[in-house]
This record gives structure tokens, C-alpha cells and sequence, in this order.
């Protein structure tokens, strides 16, 4: 037994002497470790008050923008500005009573710019801000900041100007073909090949934005006949919906100079239906007699068309042989004929009591005032004699 107890204390000293040695050989944490540890994002760290200041930033580099920073807080803030990054304009900026993460979101926020495509997809055109690892963020984290334009990326759109006088599909690409100096893949359908392209003025675009403002400015919403007659109008017992159309060029995936577009047509079938017409006839007799001309009453009708800003304003024509004014469109628009000729009728003359009477005062020419006429009355005829008719 006292063996055993010897042998148990001999063990457990080499036990300690091992452990003792092996202590002593493991290297004590540098300082950069520490700080390291220090700078690591900790979802635990308590949030540190944050310094609160005002802010009247003018514009400027992103350095400038630090100094602005560090002035307004009254002390310094660490931020990581890369060379390539130096010269990026920040806009101008008033704030009041923020902390450097909310300044720095709003920052980010406000710069984001957003290209659309054709099937309504953001993305990200442009940004800068200021970005840090630490959550919570505090007054000593570390910034890092940065910015993106993808007018400037490897894979950008070619810009250019265009000046296309109008014409069909085809056109259109020859005329991107030569403003770009590139080739344009495009697949235009036979029975599109003659739509008609309205002309189009464009400075620094590039072509996904050319054919997104082309497809907008193409949408509008017209009534097509579903039922009953197609012999144009609103005809009693006629069907009809209201359907969009639209047209343009369509791609798929990732836009590139080298993605191949697809011209489209976007209407549904059925005759489209329009505004019923009718004809009115108005004399201009009696306006001729007193002295205007045909041209002043349809100058001042054309002109009340124009003011409302009618394009497809009714057809009119004067007769000569019966001095008729023939007017044919939409009724509604009719209706400014209608106006015209009553504003041109002379006002009716109209007399008080006392004008009434002075006027029934008024002796008869080459009567005298005062006098009684003098003309007998004329006898009354005489009842015819039956008698004698008999």
C-alpha cells in the first residue's frame, strides 16, 4: 500500500512538471491580436453612445467630406478613402443632430440610381457611401467607402446621340448601327416590318434606355369591338373592350452591345372602334349680308379647335351656290360651329317703359305735334245681299 501512494505522487508531479512546460513554451498574444479582437464585429458589444452633430457639408471629394465629418464632431473618425476613390463628388449636405450611421445611410440611400427594364427589374446604375464591419456601429468603427457607376463598368452600354427622322424597325437599327459605330442583333417579324416609328432626339443614351422610352411613349389604351357591328361607332347592341397597346424592342437576360432584340407588336384583334360622325348644314346668308366673310367665321372656328387642342378636328365647306356652310365629325366637336354662329348674331334691341312710351308719343311723319289725324276712317265693308246672290 505504501508503494502504491508513492508511486500515484510521482506521477501527478510529472503530470504538473509536463503541463508547467508546456505553458511556458506557448507564445503570449501579441498586441496586434488583441487590437484585432478589439476591431472584430461582436453581435454581443454593447452599443456605445454615438456623438451626435450638425452638418453643412457644401459639396465635395470624399476626403473633404471626412474633414467635414471631424470638424462638426470635434474629433477624428476612422475612414478608409482608396485612391481610385478620392476624387468621387459627394453632393451637398445639411443635417441636423444625426450620428455618423444615420448620416452615412441617408448618404447611401439618397445616391442610389435605378434603371428599369422591360419587365419592370431595378438595378443599380450608381451609389457611394461609407460602409463599416462593427455592429453595432460606434464612434470609433472603422468606415470603408466606396462607390459604383455602371457607366463606367467593363460590361457598360455603349452611349451615343441619336437623330432618327421616323420610319419602320429597320430604320431605326440602321440609324442606332451608324450612332454607335457597333452592329445591333435585331429580329423584326415580317408582319411588323412596316410599323411606323415616330422620330426620335436622344443625347448620351444607350440603347436599353432608347427602347424603354420608346415602348413607354408607344402605351395607350384604346376600345376594340368584341360583338354586334364593326362598321365604326358606338353603335346600339355593340360590344366592347378596352385593351392596351404598345410596341418596341424586347431582349432577354443580361443587357449587352451584343444581346439580340426582338421587335414586338402588342394589340389585340378586332377592329378598333371610333367616335360616330354626323353632318350639319348652317346658312351663312345672314352673316354674309352684314358684312363678314366666309373666312373670318371659319378662321374663328378653326382657332377655338386649335385653343382646345383638337388634332382631329371635323371637315367643313362652304357652298357658294346656297351659301351653306357643310360641316362633318363628331358631334361634341360640332358643337363649336354652334357657338361661334351664335356669338356672331346681333344682340337683340331691347327698350325700358319710358323709351316705350316716348316712342308712342312721337307724332307721324309729316304730321304736326299735337294734331289728330286727320285721315277718314275707312267705311267698313258691307255684309254681301243674299238676296241678290240668289
Amino acid at each position: 500500500m505504501k508503494h502504491v501512494i508513492v508511486l500515484s505522487l510521482f506521477i501527478a508531479g510529472c503530470l504538473v512538471q509536463t503541463s508547467l512546460a508546456q505553458s511556458a513554451n506557448q507564445p503570449a498574444p501579441s498586441t496586434f491580436t488583441e487590437r484585432l479582437a478589439k476591431l472584430q464585429p461582436s453581435q454581443n458589444r454593447e452599443a456605445s453612445p454615438l456623438t451626435k452633430f450638425d452638418l453643412d457639408f457644401p459639396g465635395g471629394t470624399a476626403p473633404q467630406f471626412v474633414a467635414a465629418i471631424e470638424k462638426a464632431m470635434g474629433k477624428p473618425i476612422n475612414a478608409i478613402i482608396a485612391e481610385d476613390q478620392a476624387n468621387v463628388r459627394i453632393p451637398p449636405l445639411r443635417m441636423m443632430g444625426v450620428d455618423l450611421p444615420q448620416l452615412f445611410a441617408s448618404l447611401r440611400e439618397a445616391s442610389m440610381r435605378y434603371r428599369y427594364d422591360n419587365n419592370n427589374q431595378s438595378q443599380v446604375i450608381s451609389s457611394l457611401g461609407f460602409a463599416t464591419l462593427d455592429n453595432p456601429p460606434s464612434d470609433t468603427s472603422i468606415w470603408r467607402f466606396s462607390s459604383y457607376n455602371a457607366a463606367q463598368s467593363p460590361t457598360a452600354l455603349t452611349r451615343f446621340d441619336l437623330s432618327f427622322s421616323g420610319g419602320d424597325p429597320l430604320m431605326l437599327a440602321k440609324a442606332i448601327e451608324k450612332a454607335t459605330g457597333k452592329p445591333l442583333n435585331v429580329v423584326i417579324p415580317r408582319e411588323h416590318a412596316d410599323a411606323k416609328l415616330p422620330p426620335l432626339e436622344m443625347k448620351n443614351v444607350d440603347v436599353q434606355q432608347l427602347f424603354d422610352a420608346l415602348q413607354a411613349a408607344s402605351m395607350k389604351s384604346e376600345a376594340y369591338a368584341t360583338g354586334g357591328s364593326h362598321g365604326g361607332g358606338f353603335l346600339p347592341g355593340q360590344s366592347y373592350q378596352v385593351a392596351n397597346t404598345a410596341y418596341g424592342f424586347k431582349t432577354q437576360g443580361r443587357v449587352t452591345d451584343e444581346s439580340i432584340w426582338y421587335f414586338f407588336v402588342q394589340k389585340p384583334v378586332g377592329p378598333p372602334l371610333s367616335p360616330p360622325k354626323a353632318s350639319r348644314f348652317y346658312s351663312l346668308a345672314p352673316y354674309i349680308e352684314r358684312g363678314l366673310s366666309v373666312d373670318d367665321i371659319t378662321t374663328a372656328i378653326q382657332t377655338s379647335w386649335k385653343m382646345l387642342g383638337d388634332k382631329d378636328t371635323p371637315n367643313i365647306s362652304f357652298h357658294k351656290d346656297t351659301k351653306l356652310l357643310i360641316a362633318v365629325g363628331e358631334p361634341g366637336k360640332l358643337e363649336t360651329i354652334d357657338a361661334v354662329l351664335r356669338a356672331l348674331q346681333p344682340a337683340p334691341i331691347t327698350f325700358s317703359a319710358e323709351q316705350l312710351q316716348r316712342l308712342s308719343q312721337q307724332p307721324v311723319a309729316g304730321q304736326p305735334a299735337g294734331a289728330k289725324s286727320t285721315q277718314p276712317a275707312k267705311p267698313a265693308k258691307p255684309a254681301p245681299d243674299k238676296d241678290a246672290e240668289n
